[in-house]
């Protein structure tokens, strides 16, 4: 098994935990995942990772924990990476705005995500819906 010869390969465990999630094997994938972060806790995609998996099992505010860490951390290189942080700072947004008390910084989270990845048609999607929340017609039209 690829787990005996890379027992400390956090890459394995990430690999294996979102091939888990994949397959709807909640557990199994948890449990993996969390071997990666354990190893490499400062990792934006293990943590992203995550952050994905709390959020299809409905586990929200987990969910936003995870996606928080894994945008504090991000490594801001290459354009490949934009594209990856516009769509976690995305779901960040969109766990931010349950709390209708934090819309405004949801909206500040979209309008990072857009600067991050401009053809990131979720980010601009929420941030019209955040902003029709707030009353904000004319311009939610605008990103809609």
């Amino acid at each position: 098994s690829s787990l005996s010869v890379h027992s400390e390969n956090p890459i394995v465990y990430s690999n294996m935990g979102v091939q888990y999630k994949e397959k709807r094997e909640y557990e199994k994938a948890e449990k993996m995942l969390s071997k990666a972060i354990e190893l490499h806790p400062n990792s934006s995609l293990f943590n992203s990772n995550m952050g994905a998996l709390m959020y299809d099992q409905g586990r929200l505010d987990e969910s936003q924990k995870f996606y928080a860490k894994a945008l504090e951390v991000f490594p801001y290189s290459v354009k490949k990476d934009y594209i990856k942080i516009s769509k976690v700072t995305t779901a960040l947004a969109k766990l931010i705005a349950r709390n209708s008390s934090r819309i405004p910084e949801a909206i500040e989270l979209t309008e990072k995500a857009i600067s991050f990845n401009g053809n990131n048609a979720a980010a601009h999607h929420t941030r019209g819906a955040l902003l029709s929340k707030l009353g904000k017609y004319k311009e939610a039209i605008m990103e809609m």
